[in-house]
């Protein structure tokens, strides 16, 4: 009986060691090459490898991590001044690719400019605000800022009433600030938020969402079930609530018009104070800029939902949630462009270059719920930056 028990404990003790060792291996891979973390379907590193605390910002990039410069931004180099700064969330850092597929990089390559990417996950013009004065530090000719439609509004709120770190962005309305406040503490968003994009097993999600030995086998697994697209529209049926399945001739993806409407419903007042506070955050920048002399722009990227609706003759299509959320992401983008133009702040749009190649049927996102722009979606954001910067004003 001993001997079987010490053959077992043996057996446990190998294979716990065994799967440790496993996961290091895969968890290093991982964070030097973002396709192996697209194989593996995770999201990269963890936040405590990605970020280090920051009390003005939260959170700010963890210097010297592999991939990225010294200060923390994803570059070759940590540049000591440039001509361009791009400065944006995930969208801009280029998630789900590799470092020079994103278009800040792909902007330096075909326009001949020095360009320093300081995007990074979870950055909102809130954010890019606070990192403004790091920005000018590199003596750029132009600065390129970004508004997300996917998150910033979300992400911004969050910088000014999930913490003290910024509490000047708060609203001066001491009953607005209340509204808010006691609407997150009753039903926090970022709680509603994850409850449309997570599983109710408990074991299961953290499993899925942190072990990259868990996620090599589901891909392992995945191999055998058929195609990506094979196994979202089993999903899509399974959960016809968290994802709707887009396909026209070779182009199709997962949009996720649940999750979206949570970050870009208006009439939530949290949402609301996101937007207000990006715009102005944005106007600041402007401002600052003029005065160093330094050309500001905003890109404006918006969801994979919203490129996709121009293909389609009524968003129905897809469902009413859809259509809601189109027309939640049709009048954000209607304030936030009436504002920019009001204030004079230069704008490139992004939605008609990531648009644009699903007439010809190629698609400039991946096949799957992912909302990151694939190499070629990053490459028309590039050119379309550069165009911009050509014709020296709005595009």
């Amino acid at each position: 009986m001993r001997v079987a028990l010490a053959t077992v404990l043996s057996f446990l003790f190998t294979g716990s060691l065994c799967f440790l060792g496993l996961e290091l291996v895969l968890r290093a891979w991982v964070a030097v090459s973002p396709s192996v973390a697209v194989v593996l379907d995770c999201d990269g590193e963890e936040l405590s490898e990605m970020f280090v605390f920051d009390d003005r910002l939260g959170f700010r990039p963890k210097p010297s991590r592999p991939g990225h410069d010294k200060r923390g931004f994803r570059n070759a180099e940590a540049l000591l001044a440039a001509d361009v700064v791009a400065l944006g969330d995930s969208q801009t850092y280029g998630s789900g690719v590799d470092r020079h597929q994103a278009w800040p990089q792909v902007l330096g390559e075909i326009s001949g400019l020095t360009v320093y990417s300081m995007a990074y996950p979870g950055c909102g013009p809130a954010h890019e605000s606070i990192l403004l004065e790091e920005a000018l530090a590199l003596q750029p000719r132009i600065i390129i800022a970004s508004l997300y439609a996917g998150n910033d509004l979300f992400d911004c709120f969050s910088l000014a009433y999930g913490g003290e770190w910024a509490p000047e962005l708060r609203n001066q309305s001491a009953s607005v600030v209340q509204e808010v406040l006691d609407l997150e503490a009753s039903m926090p968003l970022v709680a509603s938020i994850e409850s449309s994009l997570t599983s109710k097993n408990r074991l299961r999600a953290f499993l899925s969402e942190n072990s990259r030995v868990v996620g090599a086998l589901r891909s392992m697994r995945d191999t055998w079930r058929g195609s990506p697209w094979e196994r979202a529209l089993i999903q899509a049926r399974l959960q016809p609530g968290r994802s709707v399945c887009f396909e026209q001739g070779s182009v199709r993806t997962v949009m996720t018009p649940a999750y979206r409407q949570f970050a870009l419903n208006l009439d939530d007042p949290r949402i609301g104070e996101g937007l207000r506070i990006a715009l102005s955050s944005l106007k600041g920048m402007a401002d600052k800029c003029r005065l160093a002399g330094t050309t500001f722009a905003v890109l404006l990227i918006p969801t994979k939902e919203l490129v996709f609706s121009g293909r389609l003759e009524d968003p129905r299509e897809l469902g009413l949630e859809f259509k809601d959320l189109v027309q939640m992401e049709v009048r954000m983008w209607k304030q936030a462009e009436a504002f920019l133009a009001q204030h004079k702040i230069h704008q490139i749009s992004g939605l008609r270059a990531l648009a644009a190649p699903l007439d010809e049927g190629l698609s400039t996102y991946r096949e799957d719920t992912d909302g990151h722009p694939n190499p070629r979606g990053q490459n028309c954001l590039a050119e379309t930056v550069k165009g911009a910067l050509e014709l020296g004003g709005d595009r």
